[in-house]
């Protein structure tokens, strides 16, 4: 097993997790922003906020991108998969 396996096992292993366990990833996020918040005194609140967002945004794709591999592998479908379409 090379690199690059033990890369893609590793990222479907989070994309499982993140699948099982989103809203608590979401509310870690959330948490971790409040601590950055905190820390600098509230000067930078809507930059953290900003960042918060954008964190969960990618998160989502990176969830999503592991369903929509799925259905576009369907057989049958999709631009090739059918006869019909070509």
């Amino acid at each position: 097993m090379g690199i690059g396996d033990k890369f893609d096992d590793m990222k479907n292993k989070a994309k499982d997790a993140l699948g099982q366990h989103g809203d608590k990833v979401d509310e870690g996020v959330d948490r971790a922003g409040q601590f950055a918040d905190e820390r600098t005194g509230g000067q930078h609140s809507e930059r953290i906020q900003q960042g918060t967002e954008k964190a969960k945004e990618g998160l989502g794709r990176f969830r999503d991108q592991d369903q929509s591999a799925d259905q576009d592998e369907t057989p049958g479908q999709g631009q090739y998969g059918d006869p019909d379409q070509r």
